[in-house]
């Protein structure tokens, strides 16, 4: 299981610094990690289609409408890190082309009928318990990046370990264990009741 003081120790062992034995002190290292702790998180959420975080939702209509192109706007879950699949149907396979849609702030604009959304959830951010070890390796390499007074000459190593595991955690399974078979075709709401491994179909749609 993965814990605070385990990323905290190696972002610092990125940064050629010796561990803690406590999330909780007075030192320079307590300071500057408990400080970027939550961007960090955030920004590394922000990142990739996390598994682990991972939400499907049927997006509400909103009252307005808009003044161009389509009929309906959609609300953007509020928890919404990143949006990593639309589908006016709801089946896998069907994936809402770009033109058929249109981000706007905290709305989405559409003709359908109906929206269906995969999306990484903020809910996730105080749980590290439930994040996988690659994760959370993401996340104590842009933590490192974060805090550049411990030692800078760790920096360019914090910055390659962010970025190779950041690469390796996407589409990784939630929890520890081996990674799950993609579901087949059908339909959404039977679809959600099964675990699934990761979001497809955005093209780097972020919000």
């Amino acid at each position: 299981m993965t814990t605070q003081l385990e990323i905290y120790n190696q972002a610092l062992a990125m940064l050629t610094q010796p561990p803690l034995s406590n999330t909780v002190g007075t030192t320079a290292a307590h300071d500057l990690l408990n400080a970027s702790w939550a961007e960090a998180v955030k920004i590394s959420l922000e990142s990739g289609d996390w598994d682990f975080a991972m939400k499907m939702v049927i997006l509400a209509r909103d009252s307005t409408t808009p003044a161009f192109s389509f009929s309906y706007f959609y609300r953007i879950p509020s928890d919404s890190a990143r949006i990593c699949w639309l589908s006016e149907t709801g089946r896998e396979g069907d994936t809402v082309p770009p033109g058929r849609y249109r981000i706007v702030g905290p709305l989405i604009a559409s003709s359908a009928d109906a929206l269906y959304c995969r999306h990484v959830s903020y809910d996730f951010m105080s749980t590290p318990g439930r994040w996988s070890s690659t994760f959370g390796r993401a996340v104590a390499g842009q933590l490192a990046t974060m805090v550049p007074k411990l030692n800078t000459g760790g920096l360019e190593l914090a910055a390659k370990e962010r970025e190779g595991f950041g690469k390796r955690a996407q589409g990784l399974d939630a929890v520890q264990g081996p990674v799950q078979p993609r579901r087949s075709r059908g339909s959404w709401v039977n679809a959600n009741r099964r675990r699934t491994r990761g979001g497809s179909g955005l093209p780097e749609q972020q919000v």
